[in-house]
């Protein structure tokens, strides 16, 4: 179970962006909360999703193998973080799927597109050499 009910993250969230308190450390002291970087995150998720944002989720999901290392893999490709992959793919396990494999269909279509124009330039290539050679 949560240290923090909804109600209370609400209350706390919505005091600091009223401004009147101060910043995170401050609300944080008058309400007794150890860590202000709580209140970052609450304030972060209440921006992005509204109250929904700081409700507690109530199951867990749970992910295949393949799946969880082709999520490393993008992070890895894309050089980001634990944080902002969740808040880009704020998705369901299927559509989280999907876009990986959308993605990585992309790399494969951008490398076979590559591949495509290399050995028609090179044929050009060959093609004006014999034609010169001919003359």
């Amino acid at each position: 179970m949560s240290k923090y009910s909804f109600e209370f993250k609400l209350k706390v969230v919505k005091e600091y962006m009223g401004g009147e308190t101060g910043g995170y450390k401050s609300v944080a002291k008058k309400y007794d909360i150890k860590n202000h970087s709580l209140i970052i995150y609450w304030v972060n998720d209440y921006q992005k999703y509204g109250e929904e944002g700081l409700e507690r989720k109530s199951s867990k999901t749970f992910y295949s193998g393949e799946f969880k290392l082709r999520v490393l893999q993008y992070r890895q490709y894309h050089n980001c973080s634990y944080r902002k992959e969740k808040d880009t793919l704020n998705l369901t396990k299927s559509e989280k799927e999907e876009l990986i494999e959308l993605r990585e269909e992309n790399e494969f279509l951008r490398a076979s597109l590559a591949y495509e124009k290399k050995l028609k330039a090179l044929i050009q290539e060959r093609e004006s050499k014999t034609k010169k050679r001919r003359k």
